[in-house]
């Protein structure tokens, strides 16, 4: 009778894969759960701008940018490079050399950016 009680104190719920499965997606998600909970008191609240920040960067997750796709796929910038030779107007600079004062930091950014565009027409020779 002992032995029996003993063995009934210890006797649960067998384990099968599907129901191991089961407790695994659930432990998943309220782990998941938890860890946002964390990371929002982390950043101050959930209408703070740093879970603002969190939560976009949760939105784009897996989504590759449109530079990336750019450099992966080079059709897409010779696209868009058709796009831009149809119905171009031509424009006299000369009119805005006043307004051009103090942009001469971002000439390097645009240098770097235009790069890679630049590897695109060394392609096409």
């Amino acid at each position: 009778a002992e032995d029996a009680a003993e063995r009934a104190k210890y006797a649960g719920t067998k384990v099968t894969p599907e129901a191991f499965l089961t407790w695994r997606k659930n432990y998943l998600l309220e782990a998941a759960t938890e860890e946002k909970k964390a990371a929002l008191a982390a950043v101050g609240g959930a209408n703070s701008a740093g879970a603002k920040a969190l939560q976009r960067a949760e939105a784009n997750k897996g989504k590759v940018s449109g530079r990336a796709l750019f450099e992966k796929d080079k059709s897409l910038a010779r696209s868009d490079i058709t796009l831009m030779a149809e119905g171009d107007v031509a424009v006299d600079s000369t009119l805005f050399e006043g307004q051009m004062d103090g942009l001469d930091e971002e000439d390097e950014d645009e240098e770097e950016e235009n790069a890679v565009l630049a590897g695109f027409n060394e392609d096409d020779d």
